[in-house]
């Protein structure tokens, strides 16, 4: 007598593989033979992991069409399954992904649109960002400005790229107008990711306000993403940064 492990396993089996004879024997024949049950089951299964990554990478379908992105998603499902209860934590593998694809190496700018796309994923789904506490930073002396290490919203991601992938997402929403002509050796774009007010905001940010972000993001404190901010741009402007990035509630907090 198989146990509850043993049919769940061989269940799995015939999902991924195919190979469906071993958990047909544990299934009861009914309208549909225990094979052809199994066989739709597995259909709807990869069916609804397409369709999930459809969701989740929709400027990418519409770069490379939808033929071309079911065959990028039937190859991502074979080499990269599920690992999560959560289907929102599915297919964080594809920008890693496209970089292999033999197919789509025409398009080398793919991997990195295709992180802006994971990322706004992420940060529609993260948790929200707390509120600035400007009385708790008012009880700090000035001259200890510089060893505060500020809290970044939940939300941020920050994608470099060496192509001008901003642009190219920018131009493929649906919502996309004006100027559509894109110049790949216009140099690389910085993506700064962020929630704000309730919609997830892409913005290609200046190389100062992206290592700011990036070194608090590592946990640097005040002073060293600032010297990291004036190595990559010398006119950066602290204080009009903290304004612009406190109203926008990406700083969210801070601790001494």
């Amino acid at each position: 007598m198989p146990t509850l492990h043993d049919v769940q396993q061989a269940f799995a089996r015939a999902v991924w593989s195919g190979e469906l004879a071993e958990a047909a024997d544990l299934i009861q024949a009914d309208v549909f033979q225990p094979e052809q049950r199994l066989q739709l089951y597995r259909n709807n299964f990869n069916i609804s992991l397409r369709e999930a990554l459809r969701a989740v990478y929709p400027t990418i379908v519409r770069l490379v069409g939808d033929d071309f992105f079911a065959t990028v998603a039937r190859a991502l499902v074979r080499e990269a399954p599920p690992r999560s209860g959560n289907l929102h934590d599915f297919g964080a593998e594809l920008p890693a992904f496209l970089r292999h694809f033999k197919p789509a190496a025409a398009l080398p700018y793919l991997p990195d649109v295709a992180h802006i796309d994971w990322a706004c994923h992420q940060a529609f789904h993260a948790a929200e960002a707390p509120s600035f506490d400007f009385s708790s930073l008012a009880t700090v002396p000035v001259e200890r400005y510089g060893r505060l290490r500020f809290h970044l919203q939940p939300a941020l991601r920050l994608v470099a790229s060496e192509f001008p992938s901003v642009r190219i997402w920018e131009v493929n929403q649906p919502e996309g107008n004006g100027d559509q002509r894109i110049d790949l050796r216009s140099g690389a774009q910085r993506a700064v990711i962020a929630r704000i007010a309730r919609q997830v905001a892409v913005e290609a940010a200046a190389a100062g306000r992206f290592e700011f972000l990036r070194a608090l993001s590592h946990g640097a404190v005040l002073d060293q993403a600032a010297e990291a901010a004036l190595i990559a741009d010398p006119e950066f402007d602290l204080g009009l940064e903290l304004r612009h990035l406190v109203s926008q509630q990406v700083i969210g907090g801070f601790e001494q």
